[in-house]
C-alpha cells in the first residue's frame, strides 16, 4: 500500500505531478512527522494589479502545506481535509522577491481534529504570511 509519506516523497522528487503545484509553483522540500518544507516561487502569471503576489495564492501554498503536516500523522485509511483556515498577512510578496519558504508544523493530532500552523518566509527571514489551520479527519 502506498502511504501518505511515498506519496509525497514521489511529489518531492518530481515522479509525481501535481497540477495545481506546478501551476503556483509550489515544490516539497523535505518532510517528517507532523512537519512540511515546501518552497514556493512567485511568477508575473500569479500577480494582483498592484504587482505583488495575490492573497490566494499565498493562503493555497500555507492550506498545502498544512494539510500536509498533518496527513503525515494520520493513521493509514485516513486523511485530513481543511475546515478552517486563518491567515495573517503581514507584508506584500513582489514578483521579484524570488522564491519564498512554506514550512508548516502540526501543533495537535487528535482522532477527528488536527491544527497546523504554517509560515511563509523570504529567504532574509522576513515572515510574509502565517496561518493556523484547522483540519477534520476523514477516512479515505
Amino acid at each position: 500500500m502506498v502511504t501518505i509519506g511515498d506519496r509525497l516523497d514521489a511529489i518531492r522528487r518530481r515522479e509525481a505531478k501535481v497540477p495545481l503545484y506546478e501551476l503556483i509553483g509550489l515544490r516539497v522540500n523535505d518532510f517528517g512527522p507532523g512537519r512540511v518544507s515546501m518552497s514556493l516561487t512567485p511568477a508575473q502569471t500569479h500577480a494582483n494589479p498592484r504587482g505583488s503576489l495575490a492573497g490566494g495564492i499565498i493562503a493555497t501554498a500555507l492550506d498545502t502545506a498544512a494539510a500536509w503536516s498533518c496527513d503525515l500523522l494520520c493513521s493509514e485509511g485516513n486523511i485530513c481535509t481543511t475546515i478552517d483556515l486563518k491567515v495573517n498577512f503581514l507584508r506584500p510578496l513582489a514578483v521579484t522577491d524570488g522564491d519564498v519558504d512554506v514550512v508548516a508544523t502540526a501543533l495537535h493530532s487528535g482522532s477527528r481534529i488536527m491544527v497546523s500552523e504554517a509560515k511563509m518566509s523570504r529567504k532574509d527571514g522576513k515572515l510574509i504570511a502565517v496561518a493556523l489551520v484547522t483540519l477534520a479527519v476523514v477516512s479515505t
